[in-house]
């Protein structure tokens, strides 16, 4: 499982799709690279930290590892990690 530092949501846009349904990507890096996954298939609740799953792969984020630009544009990112 890779840990994700620095992380953050992002989404996109879909043509004719409503906004709720557009697909959301972890963004933030592992080790030294940068990362945009596959869309958010699921998150799960772990011990300290949330288990974010994109297609077959899952990453680990910490709610001390969010971006803090994201953290002040979106109040509560880690609780409302959903």
């Amino acid at each position: 499982m890779h840990i994700v530092k620095n992380w953050g949501v992002v989404v996109s846009e879909r043509l004719g799709v409503p906004e709720p349904d557009w697909p959301q990507h972890l963004v933030g890096y592992i080790k030294d690279s940068s990362l945009m996954s596959d869309p958010i298939t699921e998150v799960k609740q772990e011990s300290g930290y949330k288990v974010i799953v994109c297609g077959n792969t899952e990453y680990s984020v910490y709610p001390k590892d969010v971006n803090p630009a994201y953290e002040r544009a979106w109040p509560g990112a880690y609780r409302n990690l959903k």
